[in-house]
């Protein structure tokens, strides 16, 4: 579980670097987000065997749109002003997210598939 914490701090430290929110603010949302959906993935692994594409798309939908009102928050309170709006631009960052993640889906999908049939 610990392993993938990593990976969503790096990630929340790429957004800080090259965004121009506080340093740290991007990571402790990211971080928030991924023990949320952790809980929510051990929950569904309870019930199913495999994380079906039905899944995946509405839990990394709401994520996102989790982070980004968030953010629009975090930089209100730092006085920022910026006003949160489902806009065609926030649709189409959205929809721009999730063919990346769908790509990236099917791609862990097959190494995970390719790691199952080496270890047997």
């Amino acid at each position: 579980m610990f392993d993938n914490l990593f990976f969503t701090v790096l990630a929340g430290f790429f957004l800080d670097v090259f965004n121009n929110s506080f340093l740290g603010s991007s990571i402790i949302l990211l971080a928030i987000i991924y023990f949320v959906v952790a809980k929510l993935l051990s929950n569904l692994k309870s019930s199913c065997e495999e994380y079906p594409l039905a899944y995946f798309i509405p839990i990394f939908t709401i994520s996102l749109i989790i982070y980004q009102i968030f953010l629009v928050l975090l930089l209100y309170f730092q006085s920022k002003m910026q006003v949160f709006s489902f806009s065609w631009f926030f649709i189409i960052d959205l929809i721009y997210n999730l063919i990346f993640s769908l790509i990236g889906y099917y791609i862990l999908k097959k190494y995970l598939a390719k790691m199952t049939v080496n270890y047997l």
